[in-house]
């Protein structure tokens, strides 16, 4: 409304906000919800809206890239592992034999920069995650989602990568008072009593090592 609201007349094109949410996963330590859709307000084709929400039941609070490591050390194997995924992608797209091979080459050269300059190891550039459960209950792997132009053209879609719990296991904060998507990560089941918290396992539970 407000992309209307600053037009001097009424708008020449259909204006269309498009929003969906899908529940990912339910359990007592962690919610994660999807939500996809576009936002048309003029130009060649719509904006994508791309998000990712992760909320711990325990703590009564988000799952956030910011709080997900120890340190902004624990970004640097992640982003190298996306990039060389994004990268494989990128070039099975383009060895596509319809393209000429000048195309081809731009646009290859075109996907590996979009990759590298959307997979810096910030937290900003992998905000969008969403846990993989495994059969278990546990969460398998984080995956994480880069909505167009972060990491290629448009017509390279919404892109994403699996990163395993093992590859992130060294790298996760330790230190919540309770049962969360981190912990379990590492292999954590059962909230101790209160005052036991921090004897048996990290993080207030007990965990198989």
């Amino acid at each position: 409304m407000q992309a209307v609201n600053g037009l001097p007349g009424p708008p020449t094109a259909p204006y269309e906000l498009s929003l969906g949410f899908r529940e990912l996963m339910r359990t007592a330590d962690v919610v994660a919800v999807a939500a996809d859709g576009s936002l048309y307000t003029g130009g060649a084709h719509g904006q994508p809206l791309v998000a990712r929400f992760v909320w711990l039941p325990r703590l009564q609070r988000m799952l956030t890239a910011q709080t997900l490591f120890a340190s902004a050390e624990g970004w640097e194997p992640v982003a190298d592992f996306v990039g060389e995924q994004l990268g494989a992608a990128a070039h099975t797209r383009a060895a596509d034999e319809s393209l000429a091979p000048a195309e081809r080459q731009q646009l290859l050269a075109t996907a590996l920069k979009m990759i590298g300059e959307g997979t810096q190891p910030t937290p900003a550039n992998f905000a969008q995650f969403e846990p993989v459960p495994a059969a278990d209950g546990r969460i398998a792997a984080l995956r994480f989602v880069f909505p167009p132009y972060q990491v290629g053209p448009y017509a390279d879609g919404v892109q994403s990568v699996e990163v395993p719990a093992a590859m992130l296991r060294p790298y996760l904060r330790r230190t919540l008072p309770d049962c969360s998507p981190n912990s379990r990560l590492h292999g954590c089941h059962v909230p101790l009593p209160p005052q036991d918290r921090g004897v048996a396992g990290r993080g207030g539970c007990t965990c198989r090592r």
